[in-house]
């Protein structure tokens, strides 16, 4: 196995190419089959990829191994098979065992994995109190240790969990509190983030003025750090927003700025919703032959990277269309 290769890997990760590590994974655990790591990331890479039964599959092989057994990362990985699978009461044992290996070995870091595990399957058991306490053990345990990543994702947690519940109070509350994380950090890229998705939520409850205040500010911070590919997609959530409103020059001057930047970037998946954003437009002004044309380009694209439920959605709007 050249370097090469081996450094391809955490591109795919990155870039969210789980079939291609999976792959990969799968050639370097099979020439290295004593590699407990390869064999947790091809884990990893299965579930990504919604391989989980093949991810099982590779867990009970990693079971074999002598090192495997008292090693709480396999415990983890397993749990994270469990909650693909929806399997929450298996999920919630495997999580509490890689939480009392990690508490036996002090290992901080361990225990708040676990935590964060057994909040995922409790809340898919319907025990949404103890979840919520869970997620709040292990978001003081990734703050204790300086765990950006962990705190954020939790933080996200506990805001779908409050919005799943209809508690409009605390989605507040927990979306200032991961923005002033994000601030703290001198994250901006994280701050705009949080205001694109709580704007999102925002538009949902009817706030619009808000919503657009928030997607605004999102806009501007994108802007100023250059983050055309935040930039694209936010414009789409906004000239959704105004689309709601009726505001039609504005929705299509928010989706053609968005084709435009993610044309520039190349990315496919933003370019074939920009034109679906476009076509619904173009649809609710009257004119259906322009709306047909840049649906049928949309569709085109959808198919061509496999962007099934995209793909789907534009069928409908295309299906609208052809009956006006």
């Amino acid at each position: 196995m050249t370097g090469v290769q081996t450094c391809a890997l955490p591109i795919y990760e990155v870039m969210g190419k789980w079939g291609a590590a999976e792959k990969d994974y799968q050639s370097l655990w099979k020439q290295f089959p004593d590699n407990l790591d390869y064999g947790l990331r091809l884990v990893n890479a299965q579930v990504n990829a919604g391989e989980a039964i093949n991810a099982m599959s590779t867990i009970e092989k990693l079971r074999t191994q002598p090192n495997a057994k008292a090693d709480p990362r396999v415990d983890l990985a397993e749990a994270d098979t469990y909650d693909a699978l929806s399997e929450f009461e298996r999920e919630r044992i495997a999580a509490q065992d890689a939480e009392s290996k990690g508490r036996a070995a002090s290992n901080q870091p361990i225990v708040a994995e676990g935590l964060r595990s057994e909040g995922f399957a409790l809340w898919g058991l319907g025990r949404n109190q103890e979840a919520k306490a869970a997620f709040k053990d292990a978001l003081r345990m990734f703050v204790d240790s300086q765990d950006v990543v962990g705190e954020n994702d939790v933080h996200m947690r506990l805001i779908d969990m409050a919005y799943e519940q209809g508690d409009e109070l605390e989605v507040t509350r927990v979306y200032e509190e991961l923005r002033a994380s994000y601030e703290s950090q001198g994250n901006q890229s994280g701050v705009a983030a949080v205001l694109t998705r709580h704007a999102g939520v925002l538009t949902e409850q009817g706030e619009v003025q808000s919503a657009g205040r928030m997607y605004e500010e999102a806009l501007r911070i994108d802007r100023q750090i250059g983050n055309k590919a935040s930039v694209s997609s936010t414009l789409s959530d906004y000239g959704d927003l105004l689309e709601q409103t009726g505001d039609l020059a504005g929705a299509n001057s928010k989706y053609q700025e968005s084709l435009t930047l993610s044309t520039q970037s190349g990315d496919q998946s933003e370019i074939a919703q920009a034109l679906s954003d476009i076509s619904g437009v173009l649809f609710d002004q009257g004119e259906l032959q322009s709306a047909k044309i840049k649906c049928g380009e949309s569709l085109a694209i959808f198919r061509r990277i496999g962007d099934k439920t995209s793909y789907a959605s534009t069928i409908l709007l295309l299906g609208d269309i052809l009956t006006e």
